[in-house]
């Protein structure tokens, strides 16, 4: 573990982006390899499955690191601070949003997709947010976060590593939409990052991105006719111009409030 923390002490940006690509190639072609295997469960059970572990697997890592405090994993609630869910309100919105894109009309509900709906959406909260805002947010917080230029820093790599993660949809989605996703995703990327580290925990953005995906999940899961048309180019200018908003202020505002209270603590 040492020997693992002086990598990540040396080479914070290399480390966050290896740790993060370890990960996806884990899930990722795990999904593939298992679904092959046995195609009668499916691809995407194993996916779940896997983004589960391996939230397990970082949160596992960096209790033996000693980071789950550093990683903002392991602060109790009534530490969250009062105005936490006035924190997450704005990246929320997001969500609320998606909801006007449902064709509640096409829908067709069961116990089972439901269920899979609800946890499959929630993996992906807790797999995301242990992968960027715990684990490497953390290596670049420890190696940078001594100033406030370096938690801008941290949270503005971390960020951009997210954002380029979606570079992977190319593999099944419409280029123009994959670049929009990089954009948006980075720009979500450094407003979590805002919000984790106001709240000191990751477990309010892990409910907050499993509710963003879930609603816009809804139709892909219920609609037994959904066809994936790609998104027009206005649409996803409003859209991006409105996740600038609603990302970059409170990301903005969270880092401000976390640097002002971290230099009261140390003069106090």
């Amino acid at each position: 573990m040492q020997s693992l923390e002086r990598f990540f002490k040396n080479h914070p940006l290399l480390g966050a982006a290896v740790t993060v690509l370890v990960l996806i190639i884990f899930t990722q072609l795990g999904a593939v390899i298992l679904g092959a295997v046995h195609p009668e469960i499916g691809r995407e059970y194993f996916a779940t499955v896997l983004r589960l572990l391996s939230g397990g697997i970082v949160i596992a890592l960096m209790s033996r690191l000693c980071w789950l405090e550093a990683g903002f994993i392991s602060t109790p609630v009534h530490r969250w601070g009062k105005r936490w869910p006035l924190a997450m309100l704005p990246l929320a919105s997001l969500g609320i949003v998606n909801f006007f894109g449902v064709e509640w009309h096409t829908l067709q509900f069961d116990v089972a997709t439901f269920w899979f709906w609800l946890i499959d959406n929630a993996s992906t909260g807790v797999f995301e947010e242990t992968m960027m805002r715990a684990i490497a947010f953390c290596i670049l917080l420890k190696a940078w976060g001594n100033t406030r230029a370096g938690v801008y820093k941290a949270a503005i790599a971390q960020a951009v590593i997210f954002g380029l993660v979606h570079l992977l949809n190319l593999l099944n989605g419409f280029a123009v939409e994959v670049v929009a996703q990089v954009i948006y995703a980075t720009l979500i990327g450094f407003g979590f990052a805002g919000a984790v580290i106001y709240t000191r925990s990751i477990w309010p953005a892990v409910l907050v991105h499993g509710f963003i995906n879930a609603v816009a999940n809804i139709n892909s899961y219920f609609d037994p006719n959904f066809v994936n048309t790609p998104t027009d180019i206005a649409t996803l200018t409003g859209l991006v111009a409105f996740i600038f908003v609603i990302s970059i202020l409170p990301g903005h505002f969270g880092i401000r409030q976390y640097w002002r209270e971290t230099t009261q603590s140390k003069t106090a």
